[in-house]
């Protein structure tokens, strides 16, 4: 098959949604299947780490307002409009790859497959100063009452998980409660199975020592991961001999927030550290998972974070805020609040043998269902089920 992905970040980028393009055409070129990925470009990017059927097509693009985007518009429709191909996997609402190619989708006679990464422009977040973040939602409605107008320019779209809410899975609520089938469940996977064996040493090179609680943060320094509510949680369970670990991107404002607030700190107990990271080279985070006792996650906004299945895949338990799909996932306590929070930590430090249960019940269900292996193998298999079926002479509009 020819296959087009369209996304706005790609490897060598390192959020979620270039991992999960990245694993798609990496595993589909392996597979022998020609693959071209339209991105925006960067510099790190380079030729020479792609595969010979694995094409790299890059646009320029800047976000105006709503429906409008500057940059190398045209250049990207006339490329959608006429790119031969069997299917397209396009990345996300509410980003280029799909609403800058909205007016042309029916040019192409390719299978069209949506990827929603969860559904946001619904969503009021609030501000806390006039108009309190209302203005930017009544902006996005217009957004919102296109949905079907979109969904009849699409053959497909594959949601992460069955959940249906009014949060990040409002696309699919929407989908089920008008009746459209149009659409499958394919989760994401652990990208840390693929970890090499030899691994640093995580606790001896950052100074904790063996038998100290090593507590784990993996994501971007940022208000929506809300790395402040761990490090409160945390202070306030009073663990000692125990260490929490932030590694993030980069540092940013958010950071040196954390950084200050940390410096604040009074009564911490006996033992008790906190290390702020950033710019860690993959091969010690990959070792800071198998080094780590618990993973914590303190967003307040997911869809199905990958950072939680590659704990899962490590056997390592997680606690977590309720956002996304995180209830169903196995392996772990999900909380609602800071003081959840910090009961879960004081709770599972005390019981060396609870952690290793949900670890195992995280690392099976790695096993059975969230591992790339088996995802890339159900997108192959519906791509090749969309490709193979006759046209559908009518479609939902």
């Amino acid at each position: 098959m020819k296959i087009l992905i369209s996304t706005f970040t790609f490897h060598p980028e390192g959020n979620g949604v270039a991992e999960v393009a990245a694993v798609q055409a990496f595993g589909l070129a392996r597979q022998g299947h020609e693959v071209t990925v339209v991105c925006a470009p960067i510099q790190e990017r380079k030729p020479a780490d792609y595969p010979p059927n694995l094409k790299i097509v890059e646009y320029r693009f800047s976000r105006e307002g709503e429906f409008t985007f500057s940059g190398q518009v045209k250049e990207y429709q006339d490329f959608i409009a006429t790119f031969p191909c069997d299917a397209m996997l396009i990345h996300c609402w509410q980003a280029w790859p799909l609403d800058a190619a909205f007016p042309v989708l029916e040019r192409n006679p390719a299978k069209k497959i949506l990827v929603s990464h969860g559904y946001t422009a619904h969503l009021w977040e609030p501000r806390a100063s006039f108009p309190w973040g209302l203005g930017g939602w009544l902006r996005w409605q217009p957004y919102v009452w296109s949905f079907f107008r979109f969904l009849s320019k699409l053959d497909h779209v594959v949601f992460l998980s069955a959940r249906k809410d009014f949060g990040r899975f409002f696309d699919h609520t929407l989908m089920r409660l008008f009746g459209d089938s149009r659409w499958t469940v394919i989760p994401n996977g652990a990208s840390i199975r693929s970890a090499p064996a030899d691994l640093p040493d995580f606790r001896k090179q950052l100074g904790i020592a063996p038998d100290a609680l090593l507590l784990l943060s993996v994501a971007n320094y940022s208000r929506r991961k809300n790395q402040l509510a761990a490090l409160r949680a945390f202070a306030k369970s009073g663990l000692e001999n125990a260490v929490l670990v932030f590694i993030g991107s980069e540092c940013n404002e958010y950071t040196r927030e954390l950084q200050k607030t940390l410096a604040g700190m009074q009564g911490m107990a006996k033992g008790q550290r906190v290390l702020i990271l950033d710019h860690v080279a993959k091969d010690l985070i990959f070792a800071a998972y198998r080094s780590a006792d618990l993973f914590v996650l303190s967003a307040e906004a997911e869809t199905q974070p990958l950072v939680l299945l590659d704990a899962m895949a490590c056997g390592l338990p997680f606690i977590s805020t309720d956002t996304g799909c995180i209830a169903e996932l196995p392996g772990g306590i999900v909380v609602s609040s800071e003081k959840e929070m910090t009961a879960a930590m004081r709770k599972l430090a005390e019981d060396p043998q609870g952690r290793k249960e949900l670890g195992r019940q995280g690392a099976e269900a790695v096993d059975s269902t969230y591992n790339w292996d088996r995802v890339l193998a159900r997108y192959e298999t519906l791509l090749e089920t969309l490709v193979s079926a006759q046209p559908t002479s009518t479609r939902p509009r």
